[in-house]
């Protein structure tokens, strides 16, 4: 129920009310977001991975949508919109974007070094791909 609802919203942390986003139903998504501030909004956000945030934009009015993307630093909106373009049922829309690069004259007992240091790798990652550094 609608109060009952907005009561529980009320005690949820900010720092978990992204992920309390994406669980919900789409159908108390307007409540939700209602009762947040473009800043609040963009905070829930934060903790979520790319893809999670492309998922709720696409699902919040155009307008607001368009006020939340101008607020992120350029590369990130940039990312967004480059998702975004994608259709909801292509290999495009569920691509994983969070990659680790290293310089090219890194050997790799130095990327295993700093891949051990770094402690958590985006998910997934299973390969290494060495490229050129316009990627190719």
């Amino acid at each position: 129920p609608y109060d009952a609802r907005t009561a529980l919203w009320c005690l949820v942390p900010d720092d978990k009310r992204g992920e309390v986003l994406l669980e919900a139903s789409e159908n108390v998504w307007g409540d939700l977001i209602d009762k947040m501030s473009d800043p609040e909004l963009l905070q829930a956000m934060q903790p979520l991975d790319i893809d999670e945030q492309v998922y709720l934009l696409q699902h919040l009015p155009r307008n607001l949508t368009g006020r939340l993307l101008a607020t992120l630093p350029a590369e990130k909106r940039a990312r967004i919109r480059q998702i975004m373009r994608y259709a909801d049922n292509s290999v495009g829309s569920i691509m994983e974007f969070e990659v680790i690069t290293v310089r090219p004259e890194a050997t790799l007992a130095a990327v295993q070094r700093y891949l051990r240091r770094l402690g958590k790798m985006p998910e997934n990652t299973d390969k290494l791909f060495v490229t050129t550094r316009n990627k190719l």
